[in-house]
């Protein structure tokens, strides 16, 4: 059979549509070649490692030591006289007093009651041999310290291997403010002497930390801290200027000589005494029996 021109043209195109068809197909189908995929680093979730949370808070505060390991397999109490103290500051910081000289050191604890209590440093002052050898016990227990317990008004202190090592009961700050009126000082010559008949000399501490009073013939004025331990500190007193009776006068000045250098107090029914650094009595007040508000 012989096509037309137009037919074979037919015919042509009817080919040429199936060829592409099945290119098409091919392609269609086929997957091109292509490199691994590469899986993306999955992250390792390390596990979660607790640390101990420092938990001071009731451990903060001033402790006296009641008894001790004495080193020989027996706890002993406090030679009686001594105080021993710790006061266990929000700042991590651990001072107080060995019996005899003064120490600081620093501390942390763990929520589990754990305690480290590093090389207290000292003051280098010399007492009784009895008091000194319960001093050096003292310092060294401090640093074996590895867990502290407090139950009610006492804490205990057990080295690493369980064992009591230090026992400690709450001490409670006694408020210094109201009027208080002298009748010893220091004399700057080694006694203590009682105020000149007839003059009076107060000290009124105010609830807002400012001390005022009369020195015997001149009004006075400072400013005073206190902490837990029962320290103190007062500023130097600024004063009127009035003249007096020479007896008086030198009275008054010895008086506003030993404020500034009190650095402890202590309370003992309607008596106050304050002492200085090196615990040697100043000045020793009876109370007026009134509570004052600030000045």
């Amino acid at each position: 059979m012989v096509l037309s021109n137009r037919g074979m043209k037919k015919l042509f195109l009817l080919i040429l549509g199936i060829v592409m068809l099945m290119v098409c197909f091919a392609g269609c189908t086929s997957q091109p070649a292509t490199s691994p995929t590469t899986q993306a680093p999955v992250a390792t979730q390390l596990p979660v490692v607790t640390q101990p949370i420092a938990s001071q808070s009731s451990i903060v505060g001033v402790w006296d030591l009641v008894s001790y390991n004495n080193g020989k397999g027996a706890i002993q109490t406090v030679i009686t006289g001594s105080q021993t103290t710790a006061d266990f500051r929000a700042d991590w910081k651990l001072s107080g007093s060995g019996g005899c000289n003064q120490y600081s050191a620093e501390y942390t604890t763990t929520g589990s009651n754990g305690i480290t209590i590093s090389q207290p440093i000292t003051t280098l002052m010399a007492c009784a041999e009895p008091v000194m050898q319960q001093e050096t016990q003292y310092l060294s227990l401090l640093q074996q310290a590895t867990k502290y317990e407090i139950s009610g008004d006492q804490l205990t202190l057990f080295d690493k291997t369980g064992t009591k090592i230090l026992i400690y009961k709450k001490q409670v700050s006694i408020p210094i403010t109201g009027t208080w009126y002298l009748f010893n000082y220091n004399n700057g010559k080694g006694a203590i002497q009682s105020v000149t008949a007839g003059s009076k000399t107060t000290a009124i501490f105010g609830s807002n930390w400012k001390l005022s009073g009369s020195g015997g013939c001149n009004e006075y004025s400072a400013g005073y801290t206190t902490t837990a331990s029962n320290g103190i500190t007062i500023t130097q007193p600024t004063s009127t200027m009035m003249a007096c009776a020479e007896p008086v006068m030198q009275q008054e000045t010895q008086y506003f000589s030993l404020l500034p250098t009190a650095a402890k107090y202590e309370i003992s029914g309607d008596q106050l005494t304050l002492f200085n650094a090196t615990g040697t009595k100043i000045l020793i007040y009876k109370s007026a029996g009134l509570k004052v508000n600030p000045l």
